[in-house]
């Protein structure tokens, strides 16, 4: 179906969600055991693939069960004012992650400035489900940012991670998640042209 797409699995491996190009290969060969896809070994590790029928069909399925939505939930330490060092988070939401997802035409959930009934743990489920992306910021490294990017992920809704450019750079955060492309931002200013291009360029 269609034309096909050249990919370098050595290369091209993370995106295809892989930690390793083996795992790369294996995610594309049990795509063709289900026949979702069909590929053609080329020359040094590249391979070209075309999305068969069904793996159209499944795309479409994943399309009506998560529809494009307008929100996008924020997954990040919750400043306090009895724990000074969150505090950089307070003016980091204020002037980056909430201006730049609006400006990219979202409305940003931060689940701690929503009103609802019930269990919170429901509520961020709930709001992740409905979501068109993630944004994850792991300063602080709290295990829940953990877990909401994890469970995003898994329902294959898009993740963008963010850290404090220090923080990051101190290596505190998980080796799981330090593989992915975060925006390591020094400030709000840097925070809110970075996150919104990457929405820009990845969120379609």
């Amino acid at each position: 179906m269609g034309a096909a797409i050249h990919v370098n699995v050595k290369d091209d491996y993370p995106l295809l969600l892989a930690e390793t190009p083996g795992e790369g290969l294996f995610m594309l060969d049990t795509l063709c055991e289900k026949r979702h896809i069909s590929k053609q070994e080329g020359v040094s590790g590249t391979v070209y693939v075309t999305i068969k029928e069904k793996g159209l069909a499944h795309l479409d399925e994943i399309e009506r069960q998560h529809p494009k939505s307008n929100e996008a939930f924020v997954a990040m330490w919750f400043p306090k004012p009895e724990d000074p060092e969150s505090n950089i988070l307070t003016e980091a939401y204020e002037r980056g992650f909430h201006p730049a997802i609006k400006e990219a035409g979202y409305d940003p959930i931060r689940i701690d400035k929503e009103e609802f009934l019930g269990k919170i743990d429901d509520e961020i489920i709930a709001r992740i489900r409905q979501s068109r992306f993630l944004v994850a910021d792991f300063t602080g490294q709290r295990g829940g940012v953990y877990y909401e990017a994890g469970f995003a992920h898994g329902l294959g809704i898009p993740v963008i991670f963010t850290c404090e450019k220090n923080y990051f750079e101190s290596h505190k955060v998980n080796f799981d998640t330090r593989q992915y492309n975060h925006i390591d931002w020094a400030d709000t200013s840097d925070l809110y042209n970075r996150l919104l291009k990457r929405i820009r360029e990845t969120i379609v």
